[in-house]
């Protein structure tokens, strides 16, 4: 990263030590192809989303804990009681959530193009099924190579595991 900053700023690196970094700054400003055709999210323990420069496919329907009913508290079932957190009376609850929320919502197998809708609002599935047939088999391949980002772990898996 310090020889990314550098050269972002425009800096010559300094002359004293051994600069061992390597300049990313052309892969950031467009100048250089991505590294990766693809990359990959996870939701929880599992792959969920495969990416490309332009297009993103949601293969497993998201959890979205933002979504609840209007005035009704947001229970986060990852706490010991499922409501406590750490600075509580700043905690905005989900119906204050200031992001997007507007169009056909996110669903398993949705595909979004980013170049012209960054906000994923809109899934253009039905229209683009050679692309989602595309990175549907870059999903599928990481899935074959690495099993285990196709499965969550049950909490009783764990517990029996050696």
């Amino acid at each position: 990263m310090f020889a990314t900053a550098l050269a972002a700023a425009g800096a010559p690196p300094p002359r004293d030590r051994v600069n061992d970094g390597k300049d990313r700054f052309p892969l950031l400003s467009g100048k250089e192809p991505a590294l990766h055709p693809v990359v990959f999210g996870h939701l929880g323990s599992r792959l969920a989303t495969v990416r490309d420069d332009r297009w993103k496919l949601q293969v497993l329907a998201p959890r979205d804990g933002l979504r609840t009913a209007p005035g009704q508290p947001w229970h986060d079932p990852r706490g010991p009681d499922g409501v406590t957190i750490l600075a509580p009376s700043e905690q905005p609850q989900p119906t204050e959530y200031p992001g997007l929320r507007t169009g056909a919502g996110t669903r398993a197998m949705s595909v979004f193009d980013l170049e012209n809708d960054p906000a994923e609002p809109q899934d253009v599935a039905a229209d683009h099924g050679a692309i989602m047939a595309r990175l549907k088999a870059d999903w599928d391949q990481m899935v074959k190579d690495f099993p285990a980002g196709a499965a969550v772990p049950t909490r009783a898996a764990a517990k029996t595991a050696p």
